[in-house]
């Protein structure tokens, strides 16, 4: 099969960036709802699930950068993007500043509710 030859042209895309583009256009197509309305039905049914599960903050919890790199450590990886869209591959090889930034944020208030 193939000889170990390659296509220059993809869907008569041949530049690099081009060629990338398409890719991204036909996985983000791939990942739409088929429908609109029953999407936002089931939505709305997790997000009242989902409510269930907030719970206050203790004031004496501490999110510190050892937390978020334990959260973060803890991943699995491999599974699909979550409600936020971020893939877990991504937070768990970014660079170490992104435990920084969440731990200070997070301290601010910015994680208190899903939007």
């Amino acid at each position: 099969m193939g000889g170990g030859r390659t296509s220059d042209t993809i869907d008569e895309y041949r530049h690099p960036q081009d060629i990338a583009d398409r890719f991204a256009d036909i996985f983000k197509s791939a990942c739409l709802p088929n429908s609109n309305a029953r999407h936002e039905e089931l939505k709305a049914d997790f997000l009242l699930v989902f409510e269930q599960y907030l719970r206050p903050i203790p004031p004496v919890f501490v999110i510190d950068v050892e937390f978020v790199c334990s959260l973060i450590c803890k991943l699995k990886l491999g599974k699909a993007a979550g409600y936020d869209g971020l893939p877990d591959c991504r937070t768990a090889y970014a660079h170490p500043i992104l435990i920084v930034l969440l731990s200070v944020i997070s301290k601010d208030g910015y994680f208190k509710r899903w939007s």
